[in-house]
């Protein structure tokens, strides 16, 4: 009755790749009803027989699809593929920073939460659409770092600090929501000579100043 791989008793199943055949589910993750744990499994690859995602006892929402991936079906093959955070033109990049690290023309293509800040490097130039998603910063608080030239426009929301250093650095907002993460933090922060131009932009700060420059 088990799932081709079968999850119980704290548990932990991470699938980053390989294929798949069963012809029933290709996970069971078993509630615990004791001290310890559910288990729980991960989906960051792979090419399965039947949908991942579901469990074929008990409880498929153990099953999580990681960040930054995606599920694919297509004529009874399902796949777990990389989830493009960003474009330049028609160039998909997996994660924000990797078309940072190209420059020019960037739009979000979906929410993203971000464990390091996106960092444009000096000499760099982007305009970030952010395209009605949300960036949020986790980790240390801050969404990007800015030493080159970046524009921010269209609607869309940023949940963490925007920072810029460098007597070169450059940041001008045409729009967007901007939130402090906490209490205790800013929102956009600038320092050794970094400019900043706000043309237009809803800023929601915390307890400190919102903009510290």
């Amino acid at each position: 009755a088990c799932g081709l791989i079968c999850a119980d008793r704290a548990a932990v199943v991470n699938i980053k790749g390989g294929t798949f055949n069963s012809n029933g589910a290709i996970l069971d993750m078993r509630n615990n009803v004791g001290t310890q744990p559910n288990p729980v499994a991960t989906l960051a690859g792979g090419t399965f027989t039947s949908d991942p995602r579901v469990s074929g006892l008990y409880s498929s929402n153990l099953i999580k699809v990681a960040e930054g991936y995606k599920v694919v079906e297509n004529n009874g093959a399902w796949n777990v593929i990389v989830d493009p955070a960003a474009k330049i033109g028609e160039t998909e990049y997996a994660s924000l920073q990797e078309a940072f690290n190209v420059g020019g023309n960037v739009t979000l293509l979906r929410n993203v939460t971000i464990t390091e800040p996106a960092t444009l490097a000096g000499g760099k130039t982007a305009v970030l659409d952010l395209n009605g998603k949300t960036l949020t910063a986790g980790g240390s608080g801050y969404a990007i770092e800015n030493y080159g030239k970046l524009e921010i426009k269209n609607t869309g929301v940023i949940n963490g600090v925007v920072y810029a250093e460098g007597s070169s650095a450059e940041t001008t907002v045409e729009g967007g929501t901007y939130n402090a993460l906490n209490n205790g933090s800013y929102v956009f922060l600038n320092s050794q000579g970094a400019s900043l131009t706000i043309n237009g932009a809803t800023i929601n700060g915390g307890s400190s100043y919102p903009i510290y420059s």
